[in-house]
């Protein structure tokens, strides 16, 4: 309506002139002048119009580019949040599933540490009962062998006075027999009798006492 307005005023102004045309006297020079004035005044405010139109054309053309163009990066930055978005889940999963396994594996390790702790527990405790049992063995057998060296010392002294009342009887005798009076003979003689003896009943007791380490020594070794 407002690009019509200088057309119809210009209109309304040759209408106007037409009718004083029609008139007797016709129009004057100054009514003539006044209507060119407002014919170019018309004109102005048309080409003025126009211009305004085309520079609201322009405008909106450009807004309407730039209305695209936003709506576009609106577009464009809707996507690249929406991929980070998806992004940032699938990493959160990854590390939940991160987390999950190191639990699993954390949970792993302490079962399997406490596992061998019993475990190692168990064996300590059986390798000090062995140890203790062995132990009293030993001492069992350690007593039983002294007992044994006792009875077998009592058995060696036994022999030896034995032995020592035998020969002293065959020295008497034979003393006797060959009517031998001097006490240094007698004397001699009994103690060759009596060393051969001792020497005797000595290597009784050295084997007994070797034969006694011996089974000891076994009986630790299969133990």
């Amino acid at each position: 309506m407002a690009m019509k307005l200088p057309t119809i005023l210009a209109n309304v102004s040759l209408a106007s002139l037409i009718a004083l045309g029609g008139c007797s006297k016709g129009p004057s020079e100054e009514d003539l002048a006044r209507l060119e004035a407002q014919v170019e005044e018309s004109k102005a405010l048309a080409a003025a119009e126009a211009k305004r139109a085309e520079q609201l054309a322009e405008a909106n053309r450009l807004a309407e580019l730039a209305a695209e163009a936003s709506a576009k990066a609106e577009a464009a930055r809707r996507e690249e949040l929406a991929a980070q978005v998806e992004r940032d889940k699938a990493e959160k999963a990854r590390l939940a599933s991160l987390v999950d396994d190191l639990n699993s594996q954390t949970e792993e390790i302490n079962q399997s540490k406490a596992a061998l702790e019993a475990e190692l527990a168990e064996a300590e405790a059986a390798r000090a009962a062995a140890a203790a049992e062995a132990e009293a063995k030993i001492e069992e057998a350690k007593a039983q062998v002294a007992a044994i060296e006792k009875n077998r010392e009592a058995e060696l002294q036994a022999a030896r006075e034995a032995a020592i009342a035998e020969a002293t009887a065959k020295m008497e005798s034979r003393a006797e027999e060959a009517g031998h009076t001097a006490p240094t003979e007698l004397i001699t003689d009994r103690r060759k009798e009596s060393a051969t003896s001792f020497f005797q009943v000595e290597v009784a007791e050295r084997n007994f006492r070797n034969n006694t380490r011996l089974i000891l020594k076994k009986r630790e070794a299969e133990e």
